[in-house]
């Protein structure tokens, strides 16, 4: 049950409106609809799923909003650098969001230049290259323009702040950036190490050309 006075991005609710059974799937009992009172005014009677899985986020208002402005004003609403952009804001501000608890949920912010504008967004860091993806630099820090990159999958992994860093003859790498620089695998130089390597054998100790499996 969902109290009244909860807020659903632009949806409040009002009052439990039904109770129904589900005629297809009887063994799954009742489902709920609400009465909300959508931010623009209009009252809507919204199924529960609907509200939690945000799926709807308003009367309908929203949908227009996004779909009638950001066609007007940069016709990019269905490119990869506004889904970046849409998707950088609900990481953030969406508390039931998949992966909140990485981002919005350790206090991690989108700016104030971007939160609410995309062609400040768009303006900043241009337009996403194909392969790449929203990264931070500082993986601690905000969503800010001296903060965000667009950058490949695995420079983002090597951005990870739970990569292991591994230090060798003074200096400071990833196991993946370790890896490319000697030319194994970064699969191989795990398993190395697991299997209780030290540093310098499991990083100069080339490949058997009869067998690349791992051995003590």
């Amino acid at each position: 049950m969902i109290e009244p006075g909860t807020r659903f991005d632009r949806l409040v609710v009002i009052e439990l409106a039904e109770k129904r059974r589900r005629p297809s799937r009887p063994t799954k009992g009742w489902y709920f609809l609400y009465r909300c009172k959508c931010d623009c005014g209009t009252i809507k009677v919204i199924e529960e799923s609907s509200l939690k899985n945000k799926h709807a986020r308003s009367c309908g208002c929203l949908k227009k909003e996004l779909y009638g402005t950001q066609s007007k004003t940069h016709g990019m609403w269905t490119t990869k650098t506004w889904k970046a952009w849409s998707s950088m804001k609900d990481r953030c501000s969406i508390r039931d969001h998949r992966d909140q608890k990485y981002y919005g949920g350790k206090g991690i912010k989108v700016c104030d230049r971007w939160k609410n504008s995309f062609e400040n967004f768009l303006e900043d860091m241009g337009e996403r290259p194909d392969g790449y993806s929203l990264d931070r630099i500082d993986p601690d820090g905000d969503y800010t323009p001296e903060n965000c990159r667009w950058a490949s999958a695995k420079k983002q992994a090597n951005n990870r702040t739970n990569n292991r860093i591994v230090e060798f003859n003074n200096e400071r790498k990833t196991l993946s950036e370790w890896a490319d620089s000697v030319g194994l695998k970064y699969t191989t130089l795990r398993a190395r190490l697991s299997n209780g390597w030290g540093i310098e054998k499991a990083l100069t100790t080339k490949l058997s050309l009869k067998h690349s499996h791992v051995r003590n």
